[in-house]
């Protein structure tokens, strides 16, 4: 089961890490909060980038901070349905990412196309069902 977990930090203006993930290296781009709130935010279902983000010299500083978790629940496909929130108005792929960057805080990297943006929205529990 993937958890989202949603990281905050408090810098005025973008702000990039780079972590270690086993022997490489990967850079973290937290994105500005459009709607209101002070800091970016950068959101992560992959278990080995939390657990980097949490062992980052910054983290330990309190300058990111989790933000929020969300966990799955053991649910059937009938009410995992039923929780997947839809975007009915969005019919075109900018408009797809735009949701995922303005409203999830992803990363403008993590949905640079149609398919990366489908698999993020998977992720994270929310349907394009209009989409072309």
């Amino acid at each position: 089961m993937q958890v989202v977990r949603q990281y905050i930090c408090t810098s005025y203006g973008q702000v990039s890490i780079m972590i270690r993930i086993g022997d490489r290296k990967k850079w973290i781009r937290f994105q500005p909060m459009w709607h209101g709130g002070i800091g970016c935010v950068y959101t992560t279902v992959d278990p080995e980038e939390q657990q980097a983000i949490e062992d980052h010299p910054y983290y330990r500083k309190g300058l990111v901070r989790l933000k929020t978790v969300a966990q799955p629940q053991n649910v059937s496909t009938e009410e995992a349905s039923r929780d997947i929130r839809e975007y009915k108005q969005v019919k075109k792929v900018q408009q797809a990412a735009n949701v995922l960057i303005d409203e999830y805080g992803v990363s403008e990297c993590d949905v640079d196309n149609k398919a990366a943006i489908m698999a993020m929205a998977q992720r994270l529990g929310v349907s394009f069902p209009n989409l072309k």
